[in-house]
């Protein structure tokens, strides 16, 4: 999330309102379905990818497997 937010304010001012505006707008409707049917659930499968291909833009880098293996997501702190 703070990857995003870093490359968001790094926009020109004139496109930060818009591109917030849109990525709140798609959380909030994502969070609005329940997917109680078939038919809710392949559209919210729709909304996700739409949601995740939105994101495409703004060329984060993938995670490597070791980043988000169960080891160093939960690290041993003894």
């Amino acid at each position: 999330m703070m990857r995003i937010l870093s490359k968001l304010i790094r926009l020109p001012s004139e496109q930060i309102k818009p591109r917030l505006e849109s990525l709140l707008t798609t959380l909030f409707g994502l969070q609005a379905v329940q997917p109680d049917s078939q038919e809710n659930s392949e559209a919210w499968a729709q909304r996700f990818t739409d949601w995740v291909e939105s994101h495409r833009e703004l060329r984060l880098p993938s995670l490597s497997d070791e980043a988000i293996s169960r080891e160093s997501i939960y690290e041993d702190e003894c």
